[in-house]
């Protein structure tokens, strides 16, 4: 009886291909130059046979490149990658993505448009005119609008404005009948001309006012808002006017305020107790304004 076990197995996959009772595929070459592939399998989804007719078509592609790119890959390598095949290696190469280089004519004009246009936006960003100081900031965000009335500068250009003597009271409304050429009128002389006074008596509304109940508060945290100090000095009367100084480009406190009350007594009262006291780590120093 002979020795099944000593017989070494020569099963391969391609037996069990052939085994299986399926046809060795079929390739035809066709006069159109295609190829035909016929094979069979089976479907997992329903078990059964199925024939499957593939049309190859190979096209070739050429690719122009430089002559000395060319020139290039003919070389052979050396070093460590002695006897490698051609091209990068995957395993000693890093490959990036490539970075397309767009040739443009003209690239100095179109630099010369940017500038203009920059230049363009920052005109209109200087065409913001405050109506009360004539600053580069909105009027609501002024900080003279509680010392300085508010004169809308467009109005401004059609008022006219003599610069010589007053004339007779008869003829000043033949004179403002007729047209006028447009000058430029201080702001402290804006209210005087309405009120009919003369050059020695024409004094600016802020100058007027009574600043006996404003107190001048120093030593202020950058992170201090007019809310902060409200709060804290509300307490000792009514507030009238409250401005706290601050950075045009970070908006935060230059470290002093400007507080001014109603009453003379409360500004006295809040003085006697704000001086010295503590607040954002900070001593404040909190004195009567003074005028300049």
């Amino acid at each position: 009886m002979p020795d099944l076990a000593s017989k070494p197995s020569t099963t391969n996959w391609e037996d069990d291909d052939d085994d299986s009772g399926f046809p060795a595929p079929l390739v035809t070459n066709n006069p159109d130059g295609t190829k035909t592939v016929i094979t069979y399998r089976v479907n997992p989804e329903t078990g059964k046979k199925v024939k499957a007719i593939q049309k190859i078509k190979t096209t070739v592609v050429k690719e122009r490149v430089n002559p000395a790119v060319a020139e290039r890959k003919r070389w052979s390598k050396f070093g460590l990658e002695r006897g490698s095949r051609p091209g990068p290696d995957v395993k000693t190469t890093s490959v990036g993505e490539n970075t397309p280089l767009k040739l443009i004519v003209g690239w100095k004009e179109s630099k010369e448009e940017k500038v203009e246009v920059s230049k363009t936006e920052a005109a209109k960003v200087k065409a913001i005119t405050c109506r009360t100081c004539g600053g580069e900031h909105f009027t609501s965000r002024c900080p003279y609008k509680d010392r300085l009335p508010t004169t809308d500068i467009a109005a401004e250009s059609n008022v006219s404005t003599p610069r010589t003597a007053t004339p007779e009271p008869s003829a000043a409304p033949a004179a403002s009948a007729g047209p006028t050429k447009s000058a430029y009128v201080p702001p402290h002389l804006r209210r005087a001309g309405a009120s009919g006074r003369g050059d020695g008596e024409k004094m600016s509304t802020y100058r007027d006012r009574d600043d006996s109940a404003t107190l001048r508060v120093s030593n202020i945290g950058e992170d201090v808002t007019e809310d902060d100090l409200g709060r804290l000095f509300e307490r000792f009367g009514r507030i009238q006017r409250l401005y706290l100084a601050k950075e045009r480009e970070t908006n935060r406190s230059k470290g002093y305020a400007f507080i001014s009350y109603y009453d003379v007594n409360n500004a006295t009262r809040a003085c006697e107790r704000m001086n010295g006291r503590g607040f954002e780590n900070l001593i404040l120093r909190v004195e009567f304004s003074k005028k300049t």
